[in-house]
């Protein structure tokens, strides 16, 4: 999975966000982590690749534009069903087909994530934490190539944070790709092959995490942000 950005602009109204941005991504059982301040251009971008936004000028070109799935912030669950129910719905938009229920991945995926208890319960009732990993397991179970998660760490316990972390780690090697934002860089390092840095719309910094031998992502960040590397990031342990 390559994405490839090129010449690209995208304003909303009259506030320019990017201008002639260009990157390219190659994903090959790759966890892309994208680092960046509350303002960043982070979510954008991710819904310039995702195609919810369209640039007024230049293109993103996706290798297999058919083959990306988007967990965005805000989880997009029906809150008035259940969380099989919810399951069901999603895998049958992504896949044109029922779920099996006893499909060896979707168990697999459902006591990895400790949600097997939830599955008869309304998603209004879930905590925050609990409703992001019902979101993260529906974007798995869409069997795209490339899974885009926007801060999907986040409201999450620690237990709940290290069970996803294990999970992307554990699926990157089965060649699955993801493309994650999150100001957390503690979890980024657990998980990232690869890194971006943007700041003020732009892309400032992007590596493989191996280029950095051991040198921290906060560290990488700070260089960046200097003294505001404090500000909207959770901190670093």
């Amino acid at each position: 999975m390559d994405i490839h950005i090129q010449n690209l602009d995208f304003a909303y109204k009259k506030e320019i966000i990017f201008h002639q941005l260009n990157a390219s991504l190659h994903f090959n059982n790759d966890c892309i982590v994208l680092m960046g301040h509350n303002g960043a251009g982070k979510t954008t971008l991710f819904n310039l690749i995702c195609g919810i936004l369209t640039p007024q000028s230049g293109k993103i070109s996706l290798s297999k534009p058919n083959d990306i799935a988007y967990l965005p912030y805000d989880s997009n669950l029906y809150f008035n069903l259940t969380v099989i129910a919810n399951i069901k719905f999603w895998y049958q938009i992504y896949n044109n087909q029922s779920l099996d229920l006893n499909d060896a991945f979707f168990n697999e995926l459902i006591d990895c994530l400790k949600l097997r208890q939830l599955l008869n319960k309304k998603c209004i009732h879930l905590s925050s934490g609990e409703e992001k990993k019902v979101a993260f397991l529906i974007t798995i179970l869409s069997h795209s190539k490339l899974m885009v998660l926007d801060e999907p760490f986040n409201g999450i316990d620690p237990i709940s944070t290290i069970e996803i972390t294990n999970l992307i780690n554990s699926l990157t090697k089965k060649g699955f790709n993801f493309l994650i934002s999150s100001h957390q860089l503690d979890i980024l390092e657990k998980v990232a092959t690869q890194y971006i840095i943007m700041r003020d719309y732009k892309i400032i910094e992007m590596n493989y995490k191996n280029k950095i031998n051991n040198e921290s992502f906060y560290k990488k960040y700070k260089e960046i942000y200097g003294d505001e590397s404090h500000e909207n990031m959770v901190e670093y342990i």
